[in-house]
């Protein structure tokens, strides 16, 4: 069976995109964080590149969605609110148990050029890039000695 990914980091976000398809949890914690850049809204991924290509693979939401075999994970909207929690919904029939995303208290910030989701005592940082109606989070990673950039390109709903 041909190995899938070796990344050893998968942005928090897809996780928990991909994890709510299946069960969530309601997000309950409104502690304030500031926000900027015009990140607040309403967003549905439309993409997640991978440069170079991995194996082949050149988008992973594209491949991940042909996996699973739906369109779930591009009709999942992400909101990012004013307050700097992050909330969501799934699409009713892609999850069994409810249309909440985030379960834990989950917020986000941007700090200079770069967008923080937090987690828990979890951050993940990602390079921010926001243009009208588009937004995309970037990093990088080495894998077996070779440095790929992975891309989440996100337009607002």
């Amino acid at each position: 069976m041909k190995k899938v990914r070796s990344f050893t980091r998968v942005p928090v976000l897809f996780i928990l995109i991909a994890a709510a398809v299946f069960s969530c949890k309601k997000d309950s914690d409104k502690d304030p964080v500031p926000t900027s850049k015009g990140v607040e809204g309403s967003w549905k991924m439309t993409a997640m590149n991978i440069t170079p290509a991995y194996e082949g693979i050149t988008d992973m939401l594209k491949f991940y969605s042909e996996f699973f075999g739906n369109d779930c994970l591009y009709r999942v909207t992400i909101i990012m609110k004013p307050d700097g929690t992050v909330g969501g919904t799934v699409p009713s029939d892609c999850s069994d148990e409810g249309t909440d995303i985030f379960g834990e208290p989950s917020k986000w910030k941007v700090v200079g050029n770069k967008i923080q989701l937090i987690d828990g005592s979890t951050v993940d940082e990602y390079d921010l890039e926001v243009n009208g109606s588009e937004m995309k989070w970037s990093y990088e990673e080495i894998t077996d000695g070779k440095t790929y950039k992975t891309t989440i390109v996100l337009k607002k709903v």
